[in-house]
Parts: C-alpha cells; sequence; structure tokens
C-alpha cells in the first residue's frame, strides 16, 4: 500500500506555494481583526473564580502556557495601543516573509507573537476557532523546516534533500487530518452518530434569512440560506461532513483519495460562511495544499534529489 509515511521527493515548487500562502494568510487575519479592543476589556474578566464554565474541567489550560499568557501574573496587561502595535507588527512580519526577507525569522516572531494574541481569546470569553488554530499551525511547521527551503530575495537557495520538502507536508497532512477526526469524534462522544439527523442545518438557515433581513450586520448569502432551508438537503450534508469527517484519517494511507475527502470539507466550510457569515477562510486554502501535496506525491517516485 502506497501510504503517506514512505519519503519521495516532493516539488520544491510545493513548498514555495506553501510559504506564500501561510504568510500571505497571516497578513489577511491580522489586518482584518481587531485584537485591540481586547484591551478594553474590564479586569476581572480575566479572573478564573468568575468563570466556572470555561475552567471548570481544567483550572490551569495548555494555553496558559503555550500562548505565555502566565506572564501577566508578573507584568501588566497590555493596553490598547500595545496591542495594536502588536497587531501591526505581525502584518509587518508576514510581508517579510510573504516576499522573502529573513523568512524563517518573520515565522519564529509571528508565531510567538500569534500565540500569544490568539491565547487572549480564550479568557477574554471568545474562543480561539479553526483559524486561528490552522493558521498557526503552518506558521510553526515553517519555523521548523531548514532555512534552505524557504525562497528569499537576498540569494537563491538550492534544498539539499527531498525529506526537506516531504515532511513538512506529512506534519501539516497529519493535523489536518486529525484537526477534521477530532471534529467527528466530539460529535459522536457528545451526540451519537444521531448528531446528524439532530443537527437540523435547515433551521439555522432559516434563522439566517430572518437574521439577514432584520440585522444589517448578518454577513450570509439569502439564496444559500435558501437553498439550505430544505431539510432533505440539509441531513444529506450533515450526513455527508460526519461521514467524511470519520473517515478522512484513510487519507494517510490511500493520499491519492485526499480530493474525495478534502473537497468537499473545504466546501463545507465556504458553506458555513455563506450561511452563518463565520469566516473560515484559512482553512479551505489549506485543504487544497493538502490535495496538491498529495497529488504531487503520488505522482512520483521514491528517488532522491541530486
Amino acid at each position: 500500500m502506497d501510504t503517506l509515511f514512505k519519503p519521495k521527493p516532493i516539488s520544491k515548487n510545493w513548498f514555495r506555494l506553501y510559504q506564500f500562502l501561510a504568510f500571505a494568510l497571516t497578513a489577511m487575519i491580522f489586518s482584518s481583526w481587531d485584537f485591540s479592543t481586547i484591551g478594553f476589556l474590564p479586569s476581572d474578566i480575566w479572573d478564573r473564580d468568575t468563570r466556572p464554565l470555561l475552567y471548570g474541567y481544567w483550572k490551569t489550560p495548555w494555553y496558559y502556557f503555550t500562548s505565555f499568557q502566565f506572564i501577566y501574573n508578573f507584568v501588566p496587561r497590555p493596553n490598547v495601543l500595545i496591542l495594536e502595535l502588536l497587531q501591526r507588527l505581525m502584518v509587518i512580519f508576514s510581508l517579510f516573509g510573504l516576499f522573502g526577507i529573513f523568512p524563517r525569522v518573520s515565522a519564529g516572531i509571528i508565531f510567538i507573537l500569534g500565540t500569544h494574541l490568539f491565547g487572549m481569546f480564550l479568557p477574554a470569553n471568545n474562543t480561539m476557532d479553526g483559524s486561528a488554530t490552522i493558521l498557526m499551525t503552518l506558521i510553526l511547521i515553517l519555523v521548523l523546516c531548514p532555512s534552505h527551503n524557504f525562497y528569499t530575495i537576498v540569494k537563491k537557495r538550492n534544498i539539499k534533500s527531498h525529506f526537506d520538502i516531504y515532511w513538512p507536508g506529512l506534519l501539516l497532512t497529519i493535523f489536518l487530518v486529525t484537526y477534521y477526526h477530532t471534529a467527528a469524534l466530539n460529535k459522536l462522544l457528545d451526540v451519537g452518530f444521531n448528531w446528524a439527523n439532530l443537527a437540523r442545518l435547515d433551521l439555522f438557515a432559516q434563522v439566517s434569512i430572518e437574521s439577514s433581513l432584520f440585522l444589517t450586520s448578518w454577513n450570509s448569502s439569502i439564496w444559500f440560506n435558501w437553498l439550505l432551508s430544505n431539510q432533505n438537503l440539509a441531513l444529506i450534508c450533515s450526513w455527508m461532513v460526519l461521514i467524511i469527517e470519520v473517515l478522512c484519517p484513510v487519507i494517510l494511507l490511500k493520499p491519492k483519495l485526499a480530493p474525495l475527502f478534502l473537497y468537499p470539507l473545504a466546501t463545507m466550510h465556504i458553506g458555513i460562511y455563506l450561511s452563518h457569515g463565520f469566516g473560515y477562510f484559512v482553512i479551505p486554502p489549506t485543504d487544497i495544499l493538502v490535495i496538491i501535496f498529495c497529488s504531487i506525491y503520488t505522482r512520483t517516485t521514491p528517488e532522491r534529489y541530486t
């Protein structure tokens, strides 16, 4: 069986696309979101004792350390101006990496600042959504890559081994498969296979239509929701999502089937935006990036670059 765990030569152009896409998405996200609003929150919002729902499972969540939130036990939290400055720095270093100016260093700075800013979302009565998780994973893999993988404006770099291109794609694929499969496990553990019947996407679509008509801030497509408001079509969509998320680890064993799983999942995220206005803009491009990687992988032989 031609699994994804056998190293093969991967095109340098795939990694160049990866680098371009990761930095471009980072620039887009940090140009469009506004982290400075966190500076307006009252101080008691960070008090764990007043947040039993959030901290009831684990008094010290993992993000408390991985996103460096613990430093605020010793220093004051940043104000609006500092948060705005950090966000501007994220955009600047994203453009550095995008144009090949110290890309690996830029990725490291982006990862530290980005996880810290995203880490403020959870205790601020928000969630670190899929876009943030996928985006920081894209950047982390770049940090782990050797410097000669990146395109730069300074000098041309030759990749020394095909393995230097192969393993970033493997890591990204493993993470994406885990991301989707975990979503399926959450559905099954919380509700069971009956989740697909109880999801009632048609009712959500009807509410979205009403909100689009009477709430000007609600960004969704009336025509898409009109289609999804059909109960039979909504039931088919919910069952397709559950089945594909459950079976998507097959990609690791049969990478040529990646389009069969990831194209529908990318379409799902576009549908979520059209229906609810939730912008998972990072995830569909990442799905396409993994599809391209798997396509290149299945069409090459396990020979090394010279």
